[in-house]
């Protein structure tokens, strides 16, 4: 059995029967209680649910802590001063990775802004592409390929479109 601390109420979780749970506060216990205590929970074949907030028991009792942190279960096998050392080297090997990370972003050369194209070269553009359209149009004309012209007249209906909204655009300045 297992139990589970939720809203100032305690649930029993069947886990299985070789283990235990244990949540009791110990600060009223004498020595001799505490230490008969510890030396049961340690000589304990299964395993045993500990929730304390006695770091020295903690620390002569267990032999793994799991960690519930964001989600996920972080596991250290050692008592609590282990745990406590290996979770501060954690932190401080994730706080330097960190530094390292955005000292790289900080070095990164910037990024050039992007080329600003005026509308005279987008309207040179897409008069060039319907003049090479024009051309192919004209090359099947010449051979009665007729199935591709199709598809080439709907892409120069497009261009010309095109460079109408361009003109207009230029004309009216929104484009610089």
């Amino acid at each position: 059995m297992v139990t589970l601390y939720s809203q100032s109420s305690l649930h029993r979780v069947f886990l299985c029967p070789n283990v235990k749970e244990f949540l009791y506060h110990t600060n009223h216990l004498d020595l001799a209680a505490l230490e008969w205590l510890e030396g049961f929970l340690s000589g304990f074949p299964g395993s045993v649910v500990v929730i304390s907030h006695d770091r020295m028991f903690l620390d002569r009792v267990v032999t793994r802590i799991i960690e519930i942190d964001d989600g996920k279960a972080n596991f250290y096998s050692g008592n609590y001063s282990f745990y406590a050392g290996e979770r501060e080297r954690r932190y401080l090997t994730q706080a330097e990775q960190y530094k390292q990370q955005q000292c790289k972003i900080n070095h990164l050369p910037e990024r050039p802004a992007p080329r600003s194209v005026s509308a005279e070269e987008l309207i040179n553009e897409a008069e060039s592409e319907l003049k090479n359209v024009n051309v192919k149009i004209d090359t099947l004309l010449q051979n009665s390929d007729y199935q591709n012209i199709s598809s080439l007249y709907e892409k120069k209906r497009q261009l010309e479109e095109r460079i109408d909204s361009l003109y207009n655009d230029w004309v009216e300045g929104s484009m610089r």
